[in-house]
């Protein structure tokens, strides 16, 4: 096994030990087992780099020696336990027995005599006729067996993995460059915030930055650097010694304020809490346990309470440090820097933070520290020493190593059989002992078992083929002619002409450490095709062949089971071919080059060159008839809704070109690229009647509720001012599941001005389909200003208050009206149905008095409003009807 397995070997031991201690810690922590903050977060520190420790301490190998000096001492206390004399006290009752066991030793032909309760203790006994002494006046006896042999089992061997070599090692090696990546990508990270903390400005002298240099200078401390974050919401710790502070701060705290938020910083710096939070992300990074995320939080919690005591001991008062936390949450609008210490964060508790600061008194010291600091590494030093590792192996070479130890351990295991050899002496009773040869014989039956040849006589059975003509019977045989039916099986050639355009096909573009890289595939019935590109190309202006090329071409293709293989190479700057036919070499002729030229247009098609360039240089060519005839022959699904997307942005197409472009998503499933296309063709295409129906067919196929929407949303801009145009929009629109993305998608139609009359009546029936009260409200409020030149709209717009549940949303509906519109009070009658289902006195108060207030004074009007005021109790009614006098007078 190489480096690379050891390195997986002693990874798998920390991840699962690490686990378990992980779980452990958890556990502790919400039993309350760690009481201080400071026991929290030192327990948490050592278990969260627990699998870290585990892991170097298996890569050094210094837990094998430790293992065997721990065998050694357990085979020793096991000898010494074995050895020793043990004592025991006889009392009368027990003496007939010990003579009966003395007897039964000594001469095992009189085991007939002895009680059975004697003879199970006797036999599950392992002491010789020697080893019983004999009795002492004092009524005790002494036992000393003899020395047994020691057993060299391992008490913790470790944990076998049988796996081929070649797929251990790549395993292993895929394990590590997945480490290797995690690790890489915290760096990077780590790399970016810093670059972006030295771009910030420098903080200019002001008051801050004296407190600040009062408050280092008071507790022998650096002072940091000041800087203006612009875009964080919130004061940052950035090690080694920089604050960031939002331009905000002093806008909106007091300098006590001010003092607190700059200590607390201060303290993240003096913990250096920067530099652990990376060391959190990089362990995390190596070992994703799960739970882990849990713990990282728990322990920035932990920090931020103790930078709060902290900071609330300089600001002199505990209060101020929590109004000042109070300020920071206001401003919180991003979540920040996972690697800087942040003052607070959009998912911090700050909450509880603030009640800890409040409540509880200023934390004091841990008296006694040092015991639990050497505690706790010793119990995660001792655990990966003594717990068993993890080893992968060869299964050959396992079981030749498993066949060794048992060979050794072979001959330790005769001395045991040895006390059998005392039954021998039942031997002179071989009369006795006769019956006991009959059993063998039944072991010789066995072979008289063979004789069972008596089951041959069932090939008498065997002329039950006579039945077999019954198989012949012809009723059988008209079954057969069912088999005509299957000749629906030529149906499924129809299918292969389905898969065509939804063939599986996909291409990659990478661009990494070894450089660029290329790879095609594609699979249908009968078809599949590979193709491997290293390094840069360039095709030919035809796309007929490679006109340049950095690396290797291989292209693999086979057709109904006909195998071309073809690469590609650069050698002194000329294209070099070696051409296989199903695996044998070939010349390169007319044939393979026709068949060469169409498979690389084919490469190009499904996603090889841009479809930006292919379509540009074909509307060039063709224009947009072209470019349909091209796009119908591309199978990947990406590369089709790329052309497509790319038509629709550089060309201003016929009505008869939209229609035939909007007939090839049939083949598109993905919701992704189906509404990419719609939308792309909503926005930079005129719609008419036809092709907007067309377009809503092809969205039904929509099953996300967020891309339907972000097509309803496009198509709502030019929907055509006709029933059948809003009926195909609102038939995608009830399939919408979600209550935000319909009330968003039909804001969307209501703010077309196209729509009027009986057409945003029909706009207004169709957010009744909207089940959450919110929504709805929202929907119905928006819709409310364009009430205003419709006030025939007064009573569905009623009808769909009075389908609200929640009485406050209600009551918002109705007042959004009437702050919008103008109505007469023949409509605000309508509306004052709407009030009588709010059951809230003060909900129906409000809403009365919004209405009363656009009454006019009118008296039917006022007549009604009183009417639906009298369920109402006595001091809403009273203050709706000063209202009314107010008005009336």
């Amino acid at each position: 096994m190489n480096l690379l397995t050891r390195v997986a070997e002693a990874w798998m031991a920390g991840w699962l030990y690490g686990a378990g201690l992980l779980l452990l810690a958890l556990l502790a922590q919400r039993l309350g087992w760690l009481r201080s903050l400071w026991q929290q977060e030192q327990s948490l520190r050592w278990l969260l780099f627990a699998p870290s420790l585990i892991m170097l301490l298996h890569l050094s190998g210094l837990p094998e020696p430790l293992q065997q000096s721990w065998r050694s001492g357990q085979q020793a206390l096991t000898v010494w336990w074995q050895q020793r004399e043990v004592v025991a006290p006889i009392n009368p009752e027990a003496a007939a027995n010990r003579r009966a066991l003395l007897t039964l030793v000594a001469h095992p032909a009189k085991s007939a005599t002895v009680d059975s309760s004697i003879s199970m203790a006797a036999a599950s006994t392992p002491l010789a006729a020697e080893s019983i002494a004999a009795a002492d006046d004092a009524g005790t006896f002494a036992l000393t067996p003899p020395a047994a042999p020691v057993s060299t089992q391992a008490p913790s061997a470790p944990w076998q993995l049988h796996l081929p070599l070649w797929l251990a090692s790549a395993l292993a090696a895929f394990l590590v460059s997945a480490l290797l990546l995690r690790t890489a990508a915290v760096a990077r990270a780590w790399r970016q915030q810093a670059k972006r903390i030295q771009q910030q400005p420098l903080w200019p002298e002001d008051r801050l930055s004296q407190e600040l240099r009062l408050i280092s200078d008071r507790n022998g401390l650096p002072a940091p650097t000041l800087r203006c974050a612009a875009d964080d919401a919130s004061p940052h710790a950035w090690s080694p010694c920089t604050i960031s502070l939002p331009p905000w701060l002093p806008r909106v705290m007091t300098l006590p304020q001010q003092r607190a938020a700059l200590a607390h910083e201060l303290a993240h710096l003096q913990r250096a809490d920067p530099r652990w939070r990376l060391a959190y992300a990089l362990q995390r990074a190596i070992f994703p346990l799960p739970m882990a995320s849990r713990l990282h939080a728990d322990l920035d919690q932990l920090a931020e309470r103790a930078c709060d005591d902290w900071a609330a001991e300089q600001a002199g008062s505990r209060r101020v440090m929590a109004e000042s936390l109070a300020r920071c949450a206001q401003h919180i609008v991003s979540p920040g820097s996972g690697l800087a210490s942040a003052m607070t964060t959009r998912r911090s508790p700050v909450v509880a933070r603030v009640q800890h600061l409040l409540k509880e008194p200023m934390m004091k010291s841990v008296a006694n520290r040092w015991p639990l600091s050497l505690l706790l590494p010793t119990a995660v030093i001792a655990s990966a020493i003594l717990l068993p590792g993890m080893v992968i192996s060869d299964p050959a070479w396992a079981a030749g190593a498993s066949a060794t130890p048992t060979a050794r351990h072979s001959p330790a295991v005769p001395p045991s059989p040895e006390p059998p050899p005392a039954p021998e002496a039942p031997q002179p009773p071989q009369a006795n002992a006769r019956p006991a040869p009959p059993p063998p014989p039944p072991a010789v039956p066995t072979p008289r078992q063979s004789p069972a040849a008596p089951p041959s006589p069932e090939p008498p059975p065997a002329p039950e083929p006579p039945p077999a003509p019954e198989a012949p019977q012809t009723p059988q045989a008209s079954a057969r002619p069912a088999l005509p039916a299957p000749p629906a099986v030529p149906t499924p050639p129809a299918p292969p002409v389905a898969p065509a355009p939804p063939a599986t096909a996909s291409v990659a573009h990478f661009d990494w450490l070894f450089g660029e890289r290329t790879v095609i595939e594609i699979e249908r019935p009968g078809y599949a095709l590979e193709a491997r590109i290293k390094g840069d190309f360039k095709l030919q202006a035809d796309e007929s062949d490679f006109a340049q090329i950095d690396g290797d071409v291989e292209v693999e293709e086979t057709r109904n089971g006909l195998t071309r293989e073809l690469q590609l190479s650069r050698s002194g700057g000329e294209l070099q071919r070696q051409y296989r036919v199903d695996g044998r070499p070939a010349d390169f002729d007319s044939a393979a080059q026709v068949w060469w030229a169409s498979l690389v247009k084919q490469m190009a098609r499904e996603g090889l060159v841009s479809a930006q360039d292919r379509v540009s240089n074909l509307l060039t060519q063709g224009g947009p008839a072209a470019v349909l005839e091209e796009i119908a022959q591309v199978n990947a699904q990406h590369a089709r809704a790329s052309h497509l997307v790319a038509l629709y942005q550089q060309a201003e197409l016929t009505l008869a070109d939209l229609n035939a472009s909007l007939g090839l998503t049939q083949p598109l499933d993905s919701d992704y690229e189906l509404r990419s296309v719609l939308q792309t063709a909503a926005k930079h295409q005129r719609f008419d009647q036809q092709a907007l129906m067309l377009a809503c067919a092809q969205a039904e196929r929509i099953e996300s509720d967020y891309e339907a929407r972000v097509f309803l949303q496009a198509a709502a801009e030019q929907l055509p001012a006709d029933r059948d145009s809003l009926s195909a929009w609102i038939k995608v629109y009830r399939d919408v599941q979600s209550d935000y993305e319909a009330r968003v998608a039909l804001q969307s139609l209501i703010a077309n001005p196209a729509l009027q009359g009986q057409l945003l009546q029909q706009a207004l029936v169709a957010s009744e389909t909207i089940s959450s009260d919110y929504e709805h409200r929202m929907a119905l409020q928006t819709l409310a200003p364009r009430i205003r030149q419709a006030p025939e709209l007064v009573r569905i717009y009623a009808r769909a208050v009075a389908d609200i549940q929640s009485d406050y949303e209600a009551r918002m509906a109705i007042t959004a009206l009437m702050e919008q519109a103008d109505l007469p009070p023949s409509a605000l009658i309508d509306l004052v149905e709407a009030v009588d289902s709010i059951g809230s006195d003060y909900e129906r108060r409000l809403a009365l008095q919004s209405i009363a207030e656009h009454s006019a004074n009118d008296a039917a009007l006022i007549e009604r409003i009183r009417q639906s005021a009298k369920p109402l109790g006595t001091h809403e009614r009273g203050m709706l009807e000063k209202t009314l006098d107010t008005l009336n007078g």
